[in-house]
């Protein structure tokens, strides 16, 4: 009896739709296992750098699956079945990470079971961000007053420029607490108030 053999992509999905673009990269060294009807595995390999894999010599009649391993990087899964071409699409589920059972005829190739993959960018719920004072701003007070009603007065204020991180996506934040800038600008100011008497 003709052994049969089967394959074939791995690709990074980056719109996320399941179908193979001719945009689209493939992706290597991903591992890939194939299993038999028990869930033995009964081979190993991994995708080479345009993405293809393959078992060869495998007995016809028997029911196969495939198993990908996600690669590294990617937290994504494309969705199964998309579109109308079966070579283009990706076969595996979402969470298994494996193809439907497929059962072989002598000489059969199958070049079809595919798997997408894509990333999905990590943004932190906040980032702290060192504000960068570009001035020096300076405290009067009239000793003249009452020192019970003297109000500072604040010339030159700072002028506070943020840099905050852009990540993948473009996604970012930051938070800015005035508030514990005016204070230290009150304490500077009452110190200096003091320095007067």
């Amino acid at each position: 009896i003709e052994k049969a053999s089967l394959g074939n992509y791995v690709w990074y999905d980056e719109n996320k739709d399941g179908i193979q673009d001719a945009s689209e990269k493939p992706i290597a060294s991903v591992t890939v296992k194939l299993l038999d009807a028990a869930g033995v595995v009964v081979g190993t390999t991994t995708t080479d750098a345009a993405g293809l894999y393959k078992f060869v010599d495998l007995t016809p009649g028997v029911s196969y699956t495939v198993e990908f391993t996600k690669p590294a990087g990617y937290t994504g899964v494309s969705p199964k079945t998309a579109g109308t071409d079966n070579a283009l699409d990706s076969n595996i589920d979402t969470v298994t990470l494996k193809s439907d059972p497929v059962t072989l005829a002598p000489g059969e190739n199958n070049p079809t079971i595919d798997a997408g993959f894509y990333m999905i960018p990590k943004v932190k719920e906040t980032e702290v961000v060192t504000p960068i004072i570009n001035s020096k701003p300076s405290v009067t007070i009239d000793i003249s007053q009452d020192p019970k009603k003297v109000t500072p007065i604040i010339t030159n204020p700072p002028v506070l420029e943020l840099y905050p991180t852009i990540r993948t996506g473009g996604e970012y934040s930051f938070t800015l607490l005035m508030i514990g800038l005016l204070i230290i600008l009150n304490l500077f100011a009452l110190k200096k108030f003091k320095s007067q008497f």
